[in-house]
């Protein structure tokens, strides 16, 4: 059977590695915005992207993955006041918390990169980056604004 698109051998090489290698559920849902359940050990992707969008959000919400993977007491070392947000159930309002937050949205970007050489998948570099970019830019957005009425959610 031919693919539906370019992306759609690399999207389902990922879907497949997430569940055989980590446990983790990918769904495709048009209704749901792309992110990463880590208790439910689920990743939401949008479908109404186009399919390279969804190639490159995968990447990122299993890059999400390695970083808070709870077999590892990385996340909560490197991450540590999003951890205790986590424990709380709430935001914490400080830039630190802020900046941390960032932070973790772009080793997780990183992340996607490392797992598709890894899994030897092509991945148009300067395209990820310039996807990526627009989706960090939102994050110092929120991350520099003094709005303390309106945080992201955990």
């Amino acid at each position: 059977m031919p693919y539906k698109s370019a992306y759609s051998k690399s999207l389902n090489k990922l879907k497949t590695w997430a569940k055989q290698r980590h446990a983790i559920t990918v769904v495709f849902d048009s209704g749901q915005p792309d992110r990463y359940l880590p208790d439910e050990r689920l990743i939401l992707v949008n479908d109404s992207q186009t399919d390279e969008n969804k190639y490159y959000a995968l990447l990122h919400e299993l890059g999400h993955h390695l970083n808070r993977d709870k077999s590892t007491r990385r996340y909560h070392k490197s991450f540590n006041l999003l951890s205790e947000a986590e424990e709380l159930g709430k935001p914490i309002r400080s830039y630190a918390y802020r900046i941390q937050y960032v932070e973790e949205e772009i080793k997780a970007w990183r992340n996607g990169e490392k797992i598709a050489n890894q899994l030897n998948l092509k991945l148009d570099l300067q395209r990820y980056n310039n996807y990526a970019s627009k989706w960090v830019m939102t994050y110092v957005d929120w991350a520099s604004s003094r709005d303390w009425e309106h945080d992201l959610y955990l």
